[in-house]
């Protein structure tokens, strides 16, 4: 059942056996667990700026919050903030309505 009024039934395997499109899911608001995630990734000039500034701390998100955060609960991992496990990304998300990129 989908939480979200705007949600259409996923397809499901063997719906359309010609169809090679996947689906594409571009409101994904995802957040890095830490920093030390994203370094790897950054040009060296800015894994330099953070270790010398002591940028330990990524910014808040810059759209307004509502009741609760603006986070699903459920969307909560026991070790980060909300929407920063790929598992449960991959569950609630990809997995549970047939998305393809996300």
């Amino acid at each position: 059942d989908a939480k979200h009024a705007w949600f259409f039934p996923a397809p499901r395997a063997g719906d359309d056996p010609e169809s090679t499109l996947g689906m594409v899911d571009a409101d994904i608001h995802h957040v890095p667990p830490s920093l030390d995630t994203l370094k790897p990734y950054l040009p060296l000039v800015w894994r330099n700026y953070a270790e010398e500034t002591d940028y330990t701390k990524l910014p808040n998100a810059p759209y307004p919050k509502t009741a609760g955060g603006g986070v699903r609960k459920d969307a909560i991992p026991p070790d980060g903030p909300a929407g920063s496990s790929l598992p449960m990304l991959q569950e609630q998300v990809l997995d549970a309505y047939g998305v393809s990129y996300g």
